[in-house]
């Protein structure tokens, strides 16, 4: 069953943020290397040149930075599949399936305490935008988190997300104000997707092609549970204690539950570096330097114009009813009309400007990928308004 699951060795599994190699060959499926599909598909041939409709979600690192530069946290990645073992790969998705579980939990208690904050403030009006402004910046956080994994490493990106999440989950629990509650909401809302996006990443290193649907449904089952447990927990919290102490928990047992994983992250990273697979990134940078060289390389400029316009585009579906004048009130207009200037900024600034962008447009003129990302903004509507 882990054979085939994992394929031959747990080392060889397919990198899904992994550059294709340099020769662009198809590699064999001898044991010890990297396992293929046992048939191609009939428009790609062995040892050719891969055209732009081949590419794969593993290539987008490359087409976004160039075809002879990969991010030392694509190539460390690479080094860190070519030593796990069977047992320490299964610990692995035991840690994931944990994680996930906790943080599902905490999601659900969440969501069910969120009406008794606001209405502790005397803000109940303030619910559906504090739901909407966090959902919009964490959704869109995710498009840096890509980049700080590809550059920084897995370890580190997951850390960064976990103690992003933990800061909102304590600032929710000691908030005196709705105001820090909207904060604390997106603080936990970034690092809960930045956790969920690094373990996802790290499913598709580590699992083969033909059973990667298979992990990533495993790693989706304790929402099941948690769609029960979760309210009733929030119930007990309510009738024992505070919803304080809700968040308070959560953020006590989210770093509990997550740090483990990060710890075999970084002993199978040490293993790697060990046997000489990959080495510890040097740069000579000065700290000026380096504030540039990330400035550039996380495309700051676009991020900014991205997150504010969904952000004004957004907000006014949920602000326009408690305003006087509704749709007609120039605060709406003008938030309309600015968000609006910000995304088509955004667009001008990645496709004419950005000395690095992290969108590559032309791989979003493939089909299957501009499809399957139509198809993913189909299914999150659609579950938004259950």
């Amino acid at each position: 069953m882990l054979k085939q699951l994992f394929g031959k060795k747990a080392g060889a599994a397919p990198s899904a943020a992994a550059a294709p190699s340099t020769d662009h060959t198809i590699p064999s499926t001898q044991d010890g290397d990297i396992n293929m599909p046992d048939t191609l598909p009939k428009n790609i041939e062995v040892n050719r040149q891969p055209t732009e409709g081949d590419m794969t979600a593993a290539g987008l690192e490359e087409a976004a930075v160039g075809e002879n530069h990969m991010f030392h946290g694509v190539e460390e990645m690479e080094a860190i599949t070519m030593t796990w073992s069977k047992p320490t790969l299964v610990l692995a998705y035991v840690m994931i399936f944990i994680v996930y579980f906790a943080n599902s939990m905490m999601s659900e208690v969440s969501s069910s305490l969120l009406a008794y904050v606001t209405s502790s403030f005397g803000k109940h009006s303030l619910l559906t935008t504090t739901q909407v402004a966090a959902s919009i910046i964490g959704g869109v956080s995710r498009l840096p988190v890509a980049k700080i994994i590809d550059v920084w490493g897995r370890p580190e990106g997951f850390l960064l997300m976990l103690l992003i999440a933990t800061i909102g989950l304590i600032l929710m629990a000691v908030c005196q104000n709705v105001e820090t509650y909207a904060a604390a909401a997106v603080f936990y809302r970034v690092g809960y997707n930045g956790m969920g996006y690094v373990l996802d990443v790290f499913i598709a290193d580590t699992s083969s092609l033909r059973n990667r649907a298979l992990m990533f449904a495993f790693s989706s089952t304790p929402f099941i549970a948690t769609a029960f447990a979760g309210p009733a927990a929030a119930q007990q919290f309510l009738e024992h204690s505070s919803w304080r102490w809700g968040y308070a928990t959560f953020a006590i047992v989210i770093p509990i539950v997550s740090l483990p994983m990060v710890v075999l992250f970084i002993m199978q990273r040490n293993k790697a570096r060990a046997r000489g697979l990959t080495k510890k990134a040097t740069s000579n940078r000065t700290w000026a330097e380096s504030a540039k060289y990330y400035f550039i390389e996380f495309d700051v400029v676009g991020l900014v114009l991205l997150i504010a316009g969904w952000t004004l585009v957004l907000l006014p579906l949920t602000l326009a009813t408690y305003q006087a004048n509704k749709w007609r009130s120039g605060m709406i207009i003008a938030m309309i009309i600015i968000g609006g200037l910000c995304l088509i900024g955004f667009v001008v600034w990645e496709r004419f400007f950005a000395p690095v962008s992290f969108i590559p447009f032309h791989v979003l003129t493939d089909r299957t990928v501009m499809f399957a990302c139509i198809l993913s903004g189909v299914l999150f509507v659609a579950s938004s308004m259950l």
